[in-house]
């Protein structure tokens, strides 16, 4: 279905291949309901890569990037549930080559930004996934806190880097993404059950 038409198939196949690679390793973890609900979310992100493929969606650069969060999410989610001391390196390592390889493809088609700067961009988002997943497991938040503190970062990053490439970031919107950033913190830190 992604290679139909055959039509600007190569510009999403990042997304898509990350998808399929969630879409894969999911049902390794989760049952039930929960299952169902995960599942929607792929189904909702799949037909977003296609609408962005063919051009369907008005404010694209928009949609590509909730798709972008929404996939990362994902990822850090079953990566919170997967990893241990014994694989901790190599799942941090995969979780961190996948935000690249998304993020590299979001810079280039959505900011249009050339090779080598994309390729900065992409690996210090990468090098801050890998960091922040690392203090989120130390922390003792369990694996949905884990998640979200990942996720709420995440956020925050590709905020500010797409405000910038759009020429809207000024010092008000970074304060704002401050207080923003902290609030959303706080109520995280507060609402998870604390763990040793």
């Amino acid at each position: 279905m992604y290679f139909r038409p055959i039509f600007n198939n190569f510009t999403y196949v990042r997304s898509f291949v990350f998808l399929l690679g969630l879409i894969l390793v999911t049902p390794i973890f989760f049952s039930g309901l929960y299952n169902i609900l995960v599942f929607a979310l792929f189904v909702v992100a799949f037909y977003i890569i296609l609408a962005l493929k063919e051009f369907v969606l008005v404010k694209r650069i928009w949609w590509h990037y909730s798709l972008v969060i929404s996939l990362l999410y994902l990822a850090t989610f079953v990566a919170s549930f997967k990893v241990n001391p014994d694989n901790f390196f190599s799942i941090t390592a995969l979780l961190a080559l996948s935000s690249f390889v998304v993020m590299s493809e979001f810079t280039k088609v959505s900011l249009e930004i050339n090779n080598p700067k994309s390729l900065l961009i992409s690996g210090v988002f990468a090098f801050l996934i890998f960091q922040g997943f690392w203090v989120a497991s130390i922390l003792p938040l369990g694996v949905i806190g884990s998640a979200n503190l990942v996720a709420l970062g995440i956020f925050m990053f590709m905020d500010l880097a797409t405000n910038f490439y759009t020429h809207k970031l000024n010092w008000r919107f970074i304060w704002q993404r401050i207080v923003l950033f902290s609030a959303l913190a706080a109520v995280l830190f507060s609402s998870v059950k604390w763990r040793l």
